[in-house]
């Protein structure tokens, strides 16, 4: 572990796309763990109906598992990154906007927006990863990257229950939901903000780590 986050600390391009992954997980469980209540409660739906939204918003997810290569072989992996990570992580600001009857599209298209972003970034990164890092080094990175990670999905949960006691489910919805955007501002301010492709060199070696011999 020590030596996964000295890599990811030492390295630019892996230190922006974790810690953008952390900030945007604490957005995503933030949502996740009040909307199912948001449906029920605020927009007055049946649990039925709720599970059906919920299993369409999930088709996003398949549809950026699908889209993910040919966009990125397309206009490079770093702008496919800024594509799904940023521009379709702006469709969350609609979830909050849904109401009952024809509103309820609102809900659907939010979230098949952010679910489509979130696994086509995940593809692109699974794939940067693996050519990126020294293989000796890439379980120890996958296993940190995920630590840092989703060490931020329970304090999103919190956080979600949280504002949605304090300020009601609609506002802590909207703080929520503004959050996956906003998360992309971390991808904005790096370099991936001004390349085309993410490098496919690998880091140097950790200091401490001496080279392999014959």
């Amino acid at each position: 572990m020590a030596e996964g986050l000295r890599l990811i600390a030492g390295d630019r391009w892996l230190r922006t796309l974790t810690l953008f992954a952390a900030a945007s997980n604490l957005a995503l469980m933030g949502y996740q763990s009040i909307q199912v209540v948001f449906l029920v409660r605020t927009i007055g739906l049946s649990p039925g109906l709720v599970g059906g939204l919920i299993s369409a918003v999930s088709l996003g997810g398949v549809a950026g598992a699908f889209c993910a290569r040919r966009v990125a072989a397309r206009v490079g992996d770093a702008r496919a990154t800024l594509v799904f990570e940023v521009g379709l992580a702006v469709g969350a600001l609609l979830m909050p906007m849904t109401v009952e009857g024809p509103g309820l599209v609102l809900f659907v298209a939010g979230g098949v927006c952010v679910t489509a972003g979130v696994v086509g970034g995940n593809v692109i990164k699974a794939s940067f990863q693996q050519r990126y890092c020294p293989p000796e080094l890439l379980g120890r990175l996958t296993a940190t990257s995920a630590f840092v990670s989703y060490g931020t999905l329970p304090l999103g949960a919190l956080l979600g229950g949280a504002l949605g006691t304090a300020l009601g489910l609609r506002a802590a919805m909207w703080i929520t939901s503004a959050g996956i955007p906003l998360a992309g501002l971390i991808l904005l301010f790096s370099p991936i903000r001004r390349s085309r492709d993410l490098p496919g060199s690998t880091p140097p070696r950790p200091h401490h780590e001496a080279p392999a011999t014959a």
